[in-house]
């Protein structure tokens, strides 16, 4: 995908059935490059759409992204999408944490 040249494009009504949400593959994008901008891209456009909630995160996921997040939109009948640096959870940190504390405590136990 190149910022700003592909899209989709829908002639008519894009309508959402089911509850599960839509997968947008990044793969062999790099969203780093654009990551922590202000800049929104346009992934598809529809004359008109139903059944999406109005937080398109509800509706859609980035997958195969490296070291960046998806946020996507709704501007008008468009899906925009930017991209934010990933952030590790909470619980990854401090699962790391933990185990970084039980090696010292190992190795201060040899001692």
């Amino acid at each position: 995908m190149t910022a700003g040249i592909n899209q989709l494009e829908v002639e008519g009504n894009l309508k959402k059935e089911g509850n599960g949400k839509i997968e947008i593959d990044f793969a062999e994008f790099n969203a780093t490059d654009f990551a922590d901008t202000e800049d929104y891209f346009s992934i598809l456009s529809a004359n008109s759409t139903s059944n999406f909630s109005k937080n398109a995160n509800d509706d859609f996921v980035g997958i195969n992204l490296t070291g960046a997040a998806a946020n996507f939109s709704w501007i008008d009948n468009a899906l925009m999408v930017n991209f934010t640096t990933a952030v590790p959870e909470p619980a990854t940190v401090a699962g790391i944490a933990g185990l970084l504390a039980l090696a010292f405590a190992a190795y201060r136990r040899r001692r």
